[in-house]
Formats: C-alpha cells, sequence, structure tokens
C-alpha cells in the first residue's frame, strides 16, 4: 500500500486473528462524548476455549487482582482481553479502556517485561489498521498508547505527515492529535481543524454529563471520585477558549464561554461551573 511507504513502522504482524465489529460508540478523548458509529477492528474472542461468556467488567476485575498478587502473566492476559472486547460489551468503558486500563497494563511491564512488548505491537497494530481503515478509533488507541508509553513526538510527527499527505486521514485523526499541537501552541494548524465553536462546545458537555452518568453507576471505575472527569471538562475548555483566543476569534470565544455557562447549570452542575470559570 503505497501510504505505508510515508510511516516506516518496523512492525510485524499481529499474533492474533482481525474479526469485525460494529459497534454504535462514544467518541472520547480518553472519554465520553460524541456518539457516532463506524466499524472496529477487533480481534475475534475465541469463544471455544470459554466455558461461560467472560464479561469485561469481571477481566478488569481479574486483571487488577492477579496484578497485586504479581501473577504478571495472568494480569495481561486479563488487561489485553478488556482492550480487545470492553467496547463490544459496553461502548460506555470506552474512557476508562484508554485510561486506567493502558496505565495499569503499563505498570506491570515494570515488573514483566512481555507486557511491554505486547503493549508497543498494540500500538503499532493499531496505527497500521487505521492506515488501511481509516477508523479514527483505531487512531485514538495508537495516540493513547503511545502517551502512555512516552512517545509524544511520534504522535506529533505522525500527524503532521498525515496533514501533509493524506488529509482525509488527517481529519479523521485531529481530534485524538490536537492537544499536542495546543501544547506547543501550534495556533494555525489548530484554528484550522477546529470545528465551529458552539458544536465543539456540545461536543464537550456530552462528554462531561457520559463521563458523569457512569461515574454514578460505577464510582469504583473511577476511584470513587469524579476528579478526572471534571478535570476533562476544565481541560477541554481551556483548550477551545485558548484556540480561539490566539487564533483572534474573539467573538467565538464570548459565545463559548456563555454556552458552556448555560448548559452546565440548565443540568444542575452550578457547582463545577466556578472550576471551569476560572481558566475564562
Amino acid at each position: 500500500m503505497a501510504a505505508r511507504r510515508h510511516f516506516p513502522l518496523s512492525c510485524t504482524e499481529a499474533d492474533y486473528n482481525v474479526g469485525i465489529v460494529r459497534i454504535r460508540t462514544i467518541d472520547p478523548e480518553r472519554t465520553f462524548g460524541r456518539r457516532c458509529s463506524y466499524t472496529v477492528m477487533r480481534p475475534t474472542p475465541n469463544t471455544e476455549s470459554m466455558e461461560t461468556p467472560k464479561s469485561a467488567k469481571e477481566s478488569l476485575q481479574s486483571a487488577r487482582q492477579h496484578r497485586k498478587a504479581g501473577r504478571y502473566a495472568q494480569a495481561l492476559e486479563e488487561y489485553e482481553w478488556f482492550f480487545d472486547n470492553a467496547l463490544s460489551q459496553r461502548p460506555s468503558y470506552y474512557g476508562v479502556r484508554l485510561s486506567y486500563c493502558l496505565d495499569e497494563w503499563h505498570d506491570i511491564g515494570k515488573h514483566y517485561e512481555p507486557a511491554l512488548h505486547r503493549l508497543d505491537a498494540k500500538r503499532l497494530d493499531c496505527f497500521e489498521r487505521f492506515l488501511d481503515t481509516g477508523d479514527a478509533g483505531l487512531f485514538h488507541d495508537f495516540e493513547a498508547i503511545s502517551k502512555e508509553l512516552g512517545d509524544v513526538q511520534g504522535v506529533v510527527d505522525r500527524f503532521q505527515l498525515l496533514d501533509e499527505q493524506h488529509p482525509k486521514l488527517a481529519s479523521e485523526a485531529w481530534f485524538f492529535a490536537k492537544q499536542y499541537f495546543i501544547n506547543k501552541e501550534l495556533w494555525q494548524i489548530c484554528s484550522k481543524y477546529l470545528p465551529e465553536p458552539h458544536k465543539e462546545c456540545e461536543r464537550l458537555i456530552s462528554k462531561f454529563f457520559e463521563g458523569m452518568k457512569l461515574y454514578l453507576e460505577e464510582p469504583e471505575l473511577f476511584g470513587n471520585s469524579d476528579a478526572q472527569i471534571v478535570g476533562w471538562l476544565v481541560t477541554d475548555c481551556h483548550n477551545l477558549l485558548r484556540v480561539l483566543r490566539h487564533a483572534g476569534r474573539n467573538l467565538e470565544e464570548g459565545q463559548a464561554m456563555e454556552h458552556i455557562r448555560l448548559k452546565l447549570r440548565e443540568e444542575g452542575y452550578e457547582k463545577h461551573i466556578s472550576a471551569v470559570s476560572a481558566y475564562f
């Protein structure tokens, strides 16, 4: 495939069979938010070897138990199973999958080197499949694992090549690459890919509401604290307003601020307005 010549990855074929699962999922930034439907390439579960169907929640709990007990090979198996299968069972695990799961998977790699090798192989495989399919969820997987492994520059470099050579793929990937460009204060490219501000406001507010809903249902997934979800909202709002301000879109900046305040107030999250307003 011609596109691959632009992205030398030194990547081998994945050592598992790939199947196709059609899911209706959430467009998160380790997150929850804009709902979208797309085809995601996922490993096909080996149901023949299972006496009873495994649930994603049970798999994550089992991984944590094995990790705590120092049974790292078993923990690796469960974390990888959760990563590959959680979305087909429950799309709202999107954020947990790309935050807690990856963080804990990476942690066992400090004690069990094969865990790091499997995580890096997963990262490269996700990018290869993104090039083949254009599935933004796969680029998000690639970005999240790269960040976990400390290869932030790799994400920037690959997106810049996409921007130059494959604009359609770049448009699909931007949502998950933008934070790196904001951090580098590359305002021109940030403004280029910013959608209409009111739509971005709706997306980040929806993401917050989805996160709070899951937190209220299963607080243990978030360490019994909503601090991370509120932190995501604050970061999202700050980033949106910074881009608008530095791009000279001052009227849109003011409108965005008021829209966010109004939506939080309407949904009963009055106490969170002060946290968000600190960055306005």
